[in-house]
């Protein structure tokens, strides 16, 4: 088994040394979603080089909005909320929720987009506001995605959590949308989602706890020793493993929504970046880190973001 496990190590390795890192830009989003309660809290990373800017847009049902390119348009039928990157005029939501209960979160990945399907053509520009403004369901979701054609020169796959706990992944493989149902309640960046979870395997027998934490016999306490050997960088599998390990040793111990937002809130400093952890491929590269963290209380449609700069959550009763 050891051998096993340093072989998967190895070929883990290689490939990801084989992944182009042609951008900047990391995500982290999951769900906290305590087994068999009504609680459903999301929490979202957003790692760049490029300092940005950020805010939020409310739209209302009944309201006409367009694609980026003009080419596409429709009434609002959800209320939804946005966080965006502000780029001269141009708002550019990279996440958000709905009044149905529905968030959903774009993350840069590989992709190969659909086309010749018979919904609109959009960019990954405009998919966020698209699927908030029309979805009320997760099933509404994964036919809008079956339907769209993407013509973008920006690489994302999406995680869609609901207010009922459930998810949905959306990866493009050979010009196709790929969906995958409560599958995981966690996303990051490359590679696919197929990858991320056989190489959790590898973390299988990782344990909360230590039976020789305490010596009895002297005294000496050496707490801190479960999970011992949970992955510590900021790669992306390593976030993965990161979060699934704490989403699912943590929420037991979630009773309310507003424990699940403190949950978000830790798990979310655990796989952040510091400014100055990571340069990227040069000594002299731009920093690379979380500029911005987001919660969305999915049920009680609360929005609470904080930059990097801040030590308060700014809140949003949407």
């Amino acid at each position: 088994m050891r051998n096993n496990n340093i072989l998967q190590r190895i070929v883990f390795i290689v490939l990801f040394s084989l992944i182009p890192l042609s951008l900047a830009l990391s995500c982290t989003s999951f769900i906290v979603h305590p087994e068999g309660s009504t609680i459903a809290v999301t929490g979202r990373s957003y790692d760049y080089h490029v300092e940005s800017a950020f805010n939020t847009h409310i739209y209302e049902p009944g309201e006409v909005i367009s694609s980026i390119e003009k080419s596409v348009s429709g009434k609002v039928m959800h209320r939804f909320i946005t966080v965006n990157n502000v780029i001269g005029d141009a708002e550019i939501a990279f996440e958000g929720m709905n009044a149905a209960g529905i968030s959903i979160s774009g993350n840069l990945a590989d992709a190969s987009y659909p086309s010749g399907k018979k919904g609109p053509v959009l960019s990954t520009d405009d998919i966020i506001r698209y699927v908030l403004a029309h979805a009320g369901s997760i099933d509404e979701v994964a036919q809008l995605f079956s339907d769209m054609n993407v013509s973008s020169k920006w690489n994302y796959h999406y995680v869609i959590f609901d207010q009922n706990g459930n998810s949905l992944v959306v990866e493009f493989k050979d010009n196709e949308a790929c969906l995958f149902k409560n599958m995981t309640s966690i996303l990051t960046n490359n590679p696919d989602l197929e990858f991320q979870l056989n190489n959790l395997k590898i973390y299988a027998n990782l344990h909360n706890f230590n039976a020789h934490d305490v010596s009895a016999e002297t005294g000496n306490q050496f707490h801190g020793t479960g999970m011992h050997g949970l992955p510590g960088d900021w790669m992306a599998p390593s976030r993965f493993v990161r979060g699934t390990e704490l989403l699912k040793n943590c929420s037991e111990y979630v009773t309310s929504s507003d424990e699940a937002v403190v949950l978000a809130a830790k798990i979310l400093d655990s796989i952040s970046l510091i400014k100055g952890i990571d340069l990227g491929n040069s000594k002299d590269g731009a920093p690379i880190y979380t500029q911005i963290q987001v919660i969305k209380d999915l049920v009680n449609h609360i929005l609470y973001i904080k930059e990097y700069d801040d030590f308060e959550w700014k809140i949003i009763k949407f």
